[in-house]
């Protein structure tokens, strides 16, 4: 048989409302919250493609699937809008660490590095 929740009086008088008691949750769901947090649209991911169309901090890259995707480039980027055209003019492979965001078409690019290059 449940139990109904003890009444307590409204802060503000008059009417008695129900006591709140803290929200338990299991220790799997909060873990569950968690991947859903990181696999979701604010999670970094990563493409590869080629950038085929720049403009101020934006770029078009084209990915092997010959699929384009619209970047806006993020203000926390090493990368300056200056060097998106040199990338164009060479039809440079590049590697891009990304997310998404809730507000906009394009997506989100924290950082650019060339793919065709080794890495140091």
């Amino acid at each position: 048989m449940a139990t109904l929740p003890a009444l307590l009086p409204h802060p503000a008088g008059g009417r008695l409302v129900p006591e709140r008691r803290p929200h338990a949750t299991s220790r799997a769901a909060q873990v569950s919250f968690l991947r859903m947090q990181l696999s979701g649209p604010l999670a970094m991911k990563t493409m590869e493609g080629v950038v085929t169309i720049v403009q101020e901090g934006r770029f078009q890259l084209t990915d092997d699937g010959g699929v384009s995707h619209l970047f806006l480039l993020s203000h926390d980027a090493a990368l300056e809008p200056e060097q998106l055209p040199p990338l164009q003019h060479r039809q440079a492979r590049v590697r891009v660490h990304y997310t998404a965001a809730r507000n906009l078409i394009a997506l989100v690019a924290h950082s650019l590095e060339r793919a065709d290059m080794p890495a140091a």
